[in-house]
């Protein structure tokens, strides 16, 4: 609880000010976690934050207040977290923002890929074009979907993110399924309402998929609440479904590279892995 009244207090002050105690309570309990706190005179200057799976560690969060910018205080942490990390495997920084990507470079972290945020209103949802005649869609979260989920996450990702995506389902997410004609699993989605805006991912499967996925899980959040008024999804890579996205009406707001220690190489099947879970911690 002091851990996320302090980050609630970091954040408001930086681009993080929509991150009210709900983030911050998933993002803290999402898996193996350890956040780093910078201090001064009993103020939290800035953050970071790591999130272990087996041999492999992501960072994100990455957070300093305006005004104590310029010190090293980021340069600090991430040198603190990095020397605590266990094991030699992949260190992963997801989301990297062009503020910090100096830094990040001159510690090591080269860039491997990028993650596109995406958003559009749900009322413009209706519009998108969708060719679902040979997909069927089932959003549900019985035991069936829930280990497609996991399978499809560990393919996609190639970590164990189970507690992670436990997570998301305890914070009131749900899952979508698509199927062809014969039953076979194409790809699976995830999404969750936070306040007004359906958070999606993660999404796995065959990028064919993607957008109908998005639609039914907007569709099914629509039927369940009338505060739903944006869809929003970060895509990692994928040029081409970003660029279809954006045909469809999602607008970028931002591009920002996913990087990796020593420009160690992502794990798992990339080319399925086409959402990253949402908010961009994992």
């Amino acid at each position: 609880k002091q851990a996320i009244s302090a980050l609630c207090c970091l954040s408001c002050d930086t681009e993080f000010a929509h991150y009210a105690s709900e983030q911050w309570r998933f993002v803290l309990l999402a898996g193996e976690v350890t956040a780093y706190l910078a201090q001064e005179d009993g103020e939290v200057l800035g953050s970071i934050v790591t999130v272990a799976y087996a041999q492999h560690v992501a960072l994100g969060m990455m957070l300093v207040k305006p005004y104590a910018r310029g010190r090293g205080i980021a340069r600090r942490l991430l040198q603190t977290a990095l020397s605590e990390c266990k094991g030699g495997g992949l260190r992963i920084l997801c989301a990297c923002s062009k503020l910090g990507e100096p830094l990040y470079r001159n510690m090591g972290f080269v860039p491997v890929g990028v993650v596109t945020k995406l958003s559009m209103p749900y009322s413009d949802a209706a519009d998108v074009a969708a060719d679902i005649n040979a997909v069927a869609i089932t959003v549900c979260n019985d035991d069936a979907a829930w280990a497609e989920l996991v399978r499809w996450d560990r393919l996609a990702s190639g970590l164990n993110r189970t507690q992670t995506l436990a997570a998301l389902l305890s914070s009131g997410a749900e899952i979508a399924i698509a199927k062809d004609l014969e039953g076979v699993v194409l790809g699976v989605g995830m999404a969750q309402l936070d306040r007004s805006t359906l958070a999606v991912g993660p999404l796995c499967g065959e990028k064919s998929i993607a957008i109908p996925l998005v639609k039914a899980l907007a569709s099914h959040f629509s039927a369940k609440s009338k505060a739903l008024q944006q869809i929003s999804l970060i895509i990692a890579d994928h040029a081409c479904l970003v660029r279809r996205l954006e045909h469809s009406g999602f607008r970028v707001r931002f591009a920002n590279d996913t990087m990796t220690l020593k420009g160690s190489p992502l794990l798992g099947d990339r080319s399925m892995y086409l959402a990253i879970i949402h908010p961009p911690l994992a």
